[in-house]
């Protein structure tokens, strides 16, 4: 999520069983699977370029400080750790299963509680070779309790990791996972050089760290600019095709858009959806919306009254018209939520349906409830969240029409009151809460499974049924036993209505038309060794 990726302890959530390679944007129930222990037959094959060169641009709503791993996990982080580190299997564009990343192919015991990885031959970007005790270390750090790292909560099932020789390392399991394997893909799963950590130590490697992905960090300007060049060991032939990318700190998204219209920049991050059609009268630019697993949400804390109260939350929920903030916000772009899951993961259920604006529905179950004369609650926000704060104008006018006054309250730090229960009412997005991954498993964990951190994304929902629910889906290696659970999940959470849903918001990034190969994934993160550069 960023701010908050779902991610939120600065950060956020995610996880899989591998199906047959889907292509992107055909997510769903009723997708096909394969064996989920099985590795791909084959990586996908690299677009070709008929440029290789150049100097990339790209304008950043963010900047990354340090890049450490499994300690950064902000979408300014992460976003550029996809394409500094490789994992032992990963996401790759245009699949939805885990991919060959470090790990060539894999094995998995017949209890599906040991896996073997087989690594390919690689270097770091100092020349080295990535070696199985390299893997060991780096995901050590994440299963140290005393490390405290933020994916952490994301490996609650695995055991250990053990070297068996310089190319092979095995995953040791305390029980089925179904969503380890895309765990393994997620930034925090990146290989480092484990000579250079010791080296250089934590600060300094944060600052420039040694991977074996296809770039590498040459400089950074802090408030203005970090720059990475191509790694001359990264194992896939002929890429990256670009020789640096520039990433340009602009967090005003005026002036990130002007640098694209104005041809300073080759690519722009987030374009404000209401300045879309005005970038793409631009000649020479285009934005590309892609499905995004993103997610809009007014979080009510049950502990506060009467939030309790099933018939309220449904109420507000019944009085909320998302598709005039949709308009009014997002330009249209977006989608009317109908999970609590995100939608576009691996098993998000599109039958399910989202509740329509109906305002005499809403009346009568205020008339029924406990405060049938409606109440006052505070809603906090983050300072900086304009879309946020003009979406809940928007809310604030509707559910008045019921009876309830919703006052605003932006706040420097979002998470900080909110983790410790000391809030009536959050809201979250809608572009800041992102999952990491294509299963669904991590959103359903943090949001729907009650965790004592998490607390069902601090609404204090804490359900028996949607338990259970949380834990049969990732404990089944079955894809289609997954589906019906996650879907049946689904239905059950948006019932029960811990929040108010809204919307989904797809990515709008901007793209020079010298520019080819660049593809967001859903997860939100981009991977630009693909990117060609005319020049």
């Amino acid at each position: 999520m960023d701010g908050h990726r779902l991610r939120s302890r600065s950060r956020p959530v995610a996880t899989i069983v591998a199906s047959v390679a889907i292509a992107v944007g055909t997510l769903g129930s009723g997708a096909l699977a394969q064996d989920p222990s099985a590795p791909a037959a084959s990586a996908p094959a690299a677009p070709t370029c008929a440029t290789p060169g150049g100097d990339l641009i790209m304008a950043r709503d963010q900047e990354a400080t340090s890049l450490v791993p499994w300690l950064s996990t902000g979408n300014d982080k992460i976003f550029l750790q996809e394409n500094i580190y490789d994992q032992l299997v990963m996401q790759l564009p245009g699949y939805k299963d885990p991919q060959p990343g470090l790990a060539e192919s894999w094995d998995v015991s017949s209890d599906s509680l040991t896996y073997t990885f087989h690594l390919r031959d690689a270097k770091f970007s100092d020349g080295t070779p990535v070696t199985a005790e390299d893997v060991k270390f780096s995901m050590d750090r994440i299963l140290d309790p005393a490390v405290k790292a933020d994916w952490a909560f994301l490996f609650p099932n695995v055991d250990s990791f053990e070297v068996i020789d310089p190319k092979t390392v095995v995953m040791h399991m305390k029980a089925v996972d179904a969503s380890i394997l895309n765990s393994l893909t997620l930034p925090g799963g990146g290989i480092i050089s484990k000579k250079a950590f010791e080296t250089m130590g934590e600060d300094a490697f944060g600052k420039k760290p040694v991977g074996s992905g296809p770039f590498m960090v040459e400089s950074q300007t802090l408030g203005q600019d970090l720059k990475v060049v191509k790694n001359p060991y990264y194992w896939r032939t002929g890429q990256p095709y670009v020789d640096s990318v520039d990433f340009l700190t602009i967090p005003d998204p005026n002036a990130r858009t002007l640098k694209i219209q104005s041809g300073e920049a080759d690519i722009a991050e987030n374009i404000p959806y209401d300045q879309v059609d005005q970038v793409n009268q631009t000649p020479g630019v285009k934005v590309q919306i892609e499905p995004k697993m993103v997610g809009w949400y007014l979080t009510l804390n049950q502990k506060v009254k009467p939030f309790d109260e099933l018939a309220v939350r449904q109420a507000m929920n019944y009085a909320v018209d998302k598709d005039s903030i949709n308009e009014a916000v997002l330009a249209g772009l977006g989608t009317v939520s109908n999970a609590m899951m995100v939608q576009n993961g691996l098993f998000w259920d599109p039958s399910v349906k989202p509740y329509p604006f109906d305002l005499a529905k809403a009346k009568e179950l205020m008339a029924g409830s406990s405060v049938p004369g409606g109440f006052s609650f505070d809603v906090l926000l983050g300072k900086n969240n304009q879309m946020a704060v003009s979406g809940a104008e928007i809310i604030a006018a509707q559910l008045a029409e019921i009876g309830i006054t919703m006052n605003i309250k932006q706040v420097d730090d979002l998470f900080a009151p909110v983790s410790k229960l000391d809030f009536q009412a959050a809201m979250w997005g809608p572009v800041d809460l992102t999952s990491d991954s294509p299963d669904d498993a991590e959103i359903a964990g943090i949001f729907l499974g009650y965790d004592p951190f998490w607390q069902n994304w601090f609404s204090s929902w804490n359900d028996p049924k949607a338990n259970d629910l949380v834990k049969q889906a990732n404990s089944t290696l079955d894809h289609a036993a997954r589906q019906k659970l996650y879907s049946e999940l689904q239905q059950y959470a948006m019932d029960q209505a811990p929040w108010v849903t809204l919307l989904n918001a797809p990515a709008t990034n901007a793209v020079s038309d010298k520019v080819t190969g660049f593809q967001t994934l859903p997860v939100g993160w981009w991977r630009l060794e693909n990117v060609c550069l005319a020049h």
